[in-house]
Parts: C-alpha cells; structure tokens; sequence
C-alpha cells in the first residue's frame, strides 16, 4: 500500500489571500445573479457567504448589501431594509447604501426614515455621487408621483 503523502501547509498569509479571493468570486457570483435577475440564487449564495464567520468587515458589509438588493428586487421590502441596516452596521461610510435604505423605506411607506437616509447620505456623498444616487431614485416614480417627490427632496437636501 503506497504511503500517504503530506499535504504541505499554507502559511497564513496565504490561506488568508486564498479566502479573501474565495469571497471576492462569491461575492462577483452574486453580483452576475442580480444581473440575470436570479434574486433567489443571489439571496441564497449572500447567506451562505454571511455564514462564514471569517468573512472580513467590509466583505460582510458588501455581502449584506447585495442581500438587500435581492430581497428588493424580489419584493420583499422589510427583509431588504433589515439587510441594508446590517450592512450600515459594517460599512456606514457608503453614501448608496443610505440610498438604498431610503428606497425600501420609501415602499413600506415611512417617510420619516426616507428623510434621515437621504440626509446621512448627502453628509456622506460628494455633488455629484450624490445628484446621481438621487436621480436613481426619482427613476423609481413617473407623472406628477415623481414631480411630487422630486419637490420633497429638493426642500429635504437645501
């Protein structure tokens, strides 16, 4: 019987590059299923990337993120808002995110929380990120129901 080889051990540096490629591919994977509008395998490959628990902050952040345009994408407006919540919690600094939040919030009707993102979201956001984040989110409405909150915004963001 032939011997069993060894394996030779990865230095932790590299077992650490081999991860964070490993979820750089997942997290590319996600994005090419929002793409061709596979909001369930999307939904599905963000749990199984969230479950790891080496998954590094701002991965974490992006991770969560994504789950949140999957679960809007598909409808579900409170869990898409819950997992923009949680990517805020790892990754605050992202003036699209607030944008996000202030989207979903926007179809489950609460106003107030509309308000606070954009606000959090312009603190964050140069002119012009900002002008095209917003502009994104008048696309949303048409007719008088995106006159109407163009008018709200342009009084929200003086």
């Amino acid at each position: 019987m032939p011997k069993r080889m060894k394996r030779p051990r990865m230095s932790g540096k590299k077992a650490s590059r081999k991860m964070d490629v490993a979820y750089d591919n997942l997290l590319d994977l996600i994005s090419l299923q929002l793409n061709e509008g596979d909001y369930a395998g999307a939904q599905r490959t963000c749990e199984r990337l969230l479950a790891s628990e080496s998954l590094p902050r701002r991965k974490r952040g992006a991770a969560c993120r994504y789950l949140g345009h999957a679960l809007a994408l598909g409808g579900d407006f409170a869990a898409a808002y819950a997992a923009y919540s949680d990517s805020l919690l790892y990754v605050p600094e992202r003036a699209d995110v607030w944008i996000n939040r202030g989207q979903v919030s926007s179809q489950l009707g609460n106003v107030e929380s509309v308000a606070e993102d954009l606000v959090e979201a312009r603190r964050l956001a140069d002119d012009t990120d900002l002008a095209d984040l917003v502009q994104a989110w008048l696309r949303r409405y048409d007719g008088e129901s995106a006159e109407e909150k163009s008018a709200q915004l342009d009084l929200l963001l003086l």
